[in-house]
Formats: C-alpha cells, structure tokens, sequence
C-alpha cells in the first residue's frame, strides 16, 4: 500500500459495512496514512460516520506522538508496528495487497506472516473476527515473540544505558591526542 502511493482505504465499501460494527462495539476507527500515501475514499467515510475520522498528516506529522492513545494499531508494513509493540499493545496486519508488495513492491525483510505480532487480515470483513481473537488473548504469544525478537533491549533502562556507553566513549583517549 504504501510503496504503490494510493490506497484505496475504501476496499469497494469493506470499510463502510463496517460503520454498525464499530458503532454496536463502540469503537472509533482512527485513520492516519503514511505523509507519502494518498488515501481514496477517506472523505466519504468520515462524513457520515461517527465512529470512522481521520487524523491528518499535518496536524500530527509523528505518528509517535498518537501511538500512546491507541488501543489496537491496524497497520500494512508500517515500521510503525516496531514502535508500537514496545507499548505491548495488540496489532492488526491489514495487507490487502501482500503478494504485491512482497513480490512487485519495495518488499519486506522476514516472513511477514510468520513474523506477524497479531492477526494479519486482507479485507476489512475480517476486522471483527480479528477484534474477537484479540480480546480473546489469542494472538498475546504472538505478540510477545514479537517484542522479545524486536525489541528486547526496551525497557526503562534504555536511556542510561545510551548516557553510559556515551560517557565511556567521550572517557577513552581521543585518537587525535596521541
């Protein structure tokens, strides 16, 4: 989706079927793309819906700066998936388009399905399903693999250990002293 520049948020009314969805579970559906996408369909949507907006690009241009609010991060091959599973929160894979990107795009690094930290669904029919595996805690194993692979090293040490290995570094002779 995001290497193609146009995505088609719309899925020929996937996402509209499931505005009584979203309603009955009381959820909103946050919708922010990637500053290099174009989004079709996104207009539509958010104007009759109460559940469906979107966050646009200029008024947060990090997306890191919204991910503490969000419950359940619904991805492509977002590097975004990496940063939020530090939060060790659910994610949803939405790869409508896989074969593609894996095979006609930029590509990916890793088995995306394998290495996947939640469900990874094509159509946004398979939202709910998804949603109810989640609240199950069916995929927590997956996501925990996940952040172990991927994000081991966070914790709430990161930052002293970055000062100390600074300190050593600025503390070892300069190599121009000599």
């Amino acid at each position: 989706m995001q290497g193609q520049g146009t995505l088609d948020l719309a899925q020929e009314g996937g996402l509209a079927a499931l505005q009584v969805w979203l309603e009955r579970e009381r959820l909103l559906l946050l919708v922010r793309g990637h500053v290099s996408l174009c989004m079709r369909g996104l207009d539509e949507l958010t104007q009759g819906s109460s559940c469906i907006r979107e966050v646009p690009v200029a008024s947060f241009p990090d997306v890191n700066a919204l991910l503490p609010a969000v419950d359940v991060l619904i991805t492509d091959y977002s590097s975004v998936m990496y940063d939020y599973a530090c939060l060790e929160r659910p994610i949803v894979l939405m790869a409508p388009d896989l074969e593609t990107y894996l095979n006609q795009d930029v590509g990916i690094y890793g088995n995306y399905v394998d290495d996947a930290p939640g469900p990874v669904i094509t159509h946004w029919s398979q939202l709910p399903a998804a949603w109810a595996e989640l609240q199950a805690g069916l995929h927590a194993g997956r996501l925990k693999a996940f952040v172990d692979r991927h994000a081991a090293l966070y914790d709430s040490e990161v930052c002293s250990r970055i000062v100390a290995c600074l300190d050593e570094r600025d503390a070892q002779p300069s190599s121009e002293a000599i």
